[in-house]
């Protein structure tokens, strides 16, 4: 870990309403600590939600924000009305991603978005299609911010996008999956041609229902309703559990004792390690998070680095993790970690609410430098937004 460093704002919380319906605010407390970037030693609060204003100037009137998401380095926002809104930087605009129906849900990854709408149908955005990941009946290009819908007679509930693959989770709680088998991924023989342009049932499992699921890079862990567990797919950093690092085709148990499995709430997953949390906030890793920590099978994390207070919630993009503990939020990769506190409010107690909902991402924001986001949505009219760049300097703070 580097030394760290720190940032402060003092600033206090100040609200003004615009016309166009999207209230305004200024930066509440925040403290940084360990923010390294380009050598400077420490950073600044220096603007007040710029992609807020961004929506003023195109005189664009957004509902509440109910989910963030980011989409290779595009942030991509849900919001109360059922539309979905996605920012470029390099045209510095907003764009809304209509499909004709209301959006419900999105789940993006790092090369490809969908689009889940009140109908139960999926488009997708995507910058690329090689191996028919988006289950458009095609493997050919595709051009990033066209929508293109899923060809299925089935209808989707839940999207998990891997980078050659994409699964599907139906109205009655089936799994299909897309795309490349490669390493397995659909439970076929692993080849070419066993790959699928649109999306198909998982037949090893496909007499379960699917409780909780996560998609890696080219893998997958799932929990059913029925207390089975599986794993399938690449396992060359160990990152689904098993030591002998081999391609696992047809499902395997996850390796781990009934008692926490059947804790077990939520499930993320990125090319290199996989992460369980448990209802007792316990939070188990496998596979390789950095060049030094690194688990051949499930393994506590607070074994692994210093984890100051209870994880209360957790995110992971692109091998960064995201930790959202009592008081702070830890960003952790393998060059290091930052952490963020906020003396307004516990971030514990708007969790604590039976309303509450979190919403948060870390993705790369350029080739040099990461972008952070994470939501908390605790009634329909009140959440923290935090989003802040570790190559700008600076950090915005929304709390509506």
């Amino acid at each position: 870990m580097g030394q760290s460093i720190f940032g402060y704002s003092n600033n206090s919380l100040t609200q003004k309403h615009s016309h166009h319906g999207l209230p305004k605010y200024r930066i509440s407390q925040t403290r940084i600590t360990g923010l390294k970037s380009f050598g400077r030693n420490t950073i600044s609060i220096k603007r007040t939600c710029n992609l807020y204003e961004n929506l003023r100037k195109q005189k664009i009137n957004i509902g509440t924000i109910l989910k963030i998401d980011m989409l290779g380095n595009y942030l991509v926002l849900l919001d109360d009305y059922n539309n979905a809104w996605m920012f470029t930087e390099k045209n510095n605009s907003w764009e809304r991603l209509n499909v004709g129906f209301k959006v419900i849900d999105i789940s993006c990854n790092e090369i490809s978005g969908f689009l889940i709408t009140d109908k139960n149908e999926v488009y997708a955005v995507a910058e690329q299609n090689s191996w028919g990941q988006l289950g458009i009946g095609q493997k050919t290009s595709v051009n990033f911010g066209e929508r293109y819908k899923v060809e299925s007679d089935e209808l989707f509930s839940e999207v998990y996008g891997g980078y050659g693959h994409t699964y599907f989770v139906s109205l009655n709680r089936i799994l299909y999956g897309s795309g490349n088998n490669g390493y397995g991924q659909l439970c076929k023989s692993i080849g070419s041609n066993t790959n699928s342009y649109t999306p198909i049932v998982i037949d090893e499992i496909s007499h379960e229902r699917v409780k909780l699921m996560a998609s890696g890079y080219a893998y997958c862990v799932v929990i059913m309703e029925s207390g089975n567990n599986y794993v399938f797919g690449i396992n060359d950093h160990s990152q689904l559990g098993y030591s002998d690092y081999t391609t696992i085709a047809t499902p395997k148990p996850i390796p781990l004792d009934a008692e926490t499995i059947n804790s077990i709430i939520k499930i993320e997953a990125t090319q290199q390690f996989c992460l369980l949390l448990t209802k007792q906030m316990k939070l188990y890793i496998s596979g390789s998070f950095s060049k030094d920590i690194k688990t051949q099978s499930f393994t506590e994390l607070k074994d692994l680095i210093k984890i100051p207070s209870t994880v209360v919630n957790f995110s992971v993009k692109y091998n960064t993790l995201m930790l959202i503990l009592e008081n702070s939020i830890i960003v952790e990769d393998s060059f290091g970690r930052m952490t963020i506190s906020n003396t307004d409010k516990r971030i514990s107690d708007l969790l604590s609410s039976k309303n509450a909902k979190l919403s948060l991402t870390c993705a790369p924001y350029s080739s040099t430098c990461y972008a952070y986001s994470f939501l908390i949505q605790y009634d329909i009219s009140s959440h923290f937004f935090y989003s802040f760049h570790d190559c700008k300097s600076d950090v915005d703070v929304f709390t509506q």
